[in-house]
């Protein structure tokens, strides 16, 4: 449920010259698109259409729109009451609940209630006290059981990059490796750079005017991106109102959930704790630009 805003991809004559077969599929309300080196155009199609059919799944199981999906089941426990659920969803689960921890609560995948009232304007009734920490993870047994307040799980501020490293592991099972992926060009996700090339050229644009910030080349990493043009679509899990002081913010990390996750984070912590996570996490980039025009660089960004 958060805003997420565009990294520019790559144009179609650097594509032709370096080889690249595109595939897209529609999934998770966006369309991912898949870029692939490989001499057997065939092949590499055979591990798009098995990829895709893997990301159909993975929606089955994260989204909180499908009846019965595992999550669906989760956000109707009541407190003391246990469900399984299946490995993809556990997976995602126990990331969540370490980002959570990390960025100190920054990243919040409860809140879908509370932005659904402010993107619709309608009332609604908002726990405070409503956690990803209620939940007791056991990835032994794969058993999701809530301890109390009943929570709304939204996974759209991470289920998409997760989705995104699942797709990796297909492709090196299927022995590709020069590939970059994306979900709705926003998140991108890069395992080998093509030959001659020190990585996918990406460029990162201005939130509200287009204009390019900053060119990118990225490899064996991810990068996101979260802004609020479209309107009150990111929330402060502080106060549960909208943010207001930030135009973007942008992730690099090592993994598609993280810098999806990353992304949105960034755009709640201050300064300060963002340059806090940076230390303790050196792998990790981040860049914010403010209303008033005013750009920050920190970690490997800089």
């Amino acid at each position: 449920m958060t805003d997420k805003i565009a990294v520019h991809g790559i144009d179609s004559n650097w594509l032709e010259e370096h080889d690249i077969h595109r595939f897209s599929h529609k999934a998770m309300a966006t369309v991912f698109d898949i870029l692939i080196y490989h001499d057997n155009y065939s092949y590499a199609l055979q591990a798009a259409t098995e990829s895709f059919a893997q990301l159909d799944l993975l929606e089955q199981d994260l989204s909180r729109f499908v009846v019965n999906s595992d999550i669906s089941r989760i956000n109707q426990l009541k407190p003391g009451e246990s469900t399984v659920v299946g490995v993809d969803s556990m997976e995602c689960l126990v990331i969540c609940q370490r980002l959570q921890s990390e960025t100190n609560g920054a990243f919040n995948p409860t809140v879908g209630k509370v932005i659904d009232r402010w993107k619709n304007e309608t009332e609604s009734v908002i726990n405070i006290n409503e956690n990803i920490g209620n939940l007791i993870l056991d990835s032994k047994s794969y058993t999701v059981t809530l301890i109390d307040n009943p929570i709304s799980i939204d996974l759209g501020g991470i289920g998409k990059g997760y989705a995104l490293d699942k797709l990796k592991v297909t492709f090196q099972e299927w022995g590709i490796e020069t590939i970059l992926i994306n979900s709705g060009r926003s998140t991108f996700l890069a395992v080998e750079a093509p030959k001659d090339e020190t990585g996918w050229p990406l460029t990162i644009s201005h939130p509200s005017d287009n204009s390019e910030l900053k060119r990118i080349s990225l490899n064996k990493s991810a990068i996101a991106g979260s802004g609020i043009e479209k309107g009150n679509h990111i929330v402060s899990p502080s106060n549960y109102q909208p943010v207001q002081n930030r135009l973007g913010a942008w992730s690099v990390a090592k993994t598609g959930a993280e810098a999806d996750a990353l992304s949105t984070s960034f755009m709640i912590m201050s300064e300060r704790e963002i340059i806090d996570y940076m230390n303790h996490h050196p792998d990790v980039g981040g860049m914010v630009f403010d209303e008033k025009g005013s750009m920050r660089k920190f970690g490997t960004f800089e």
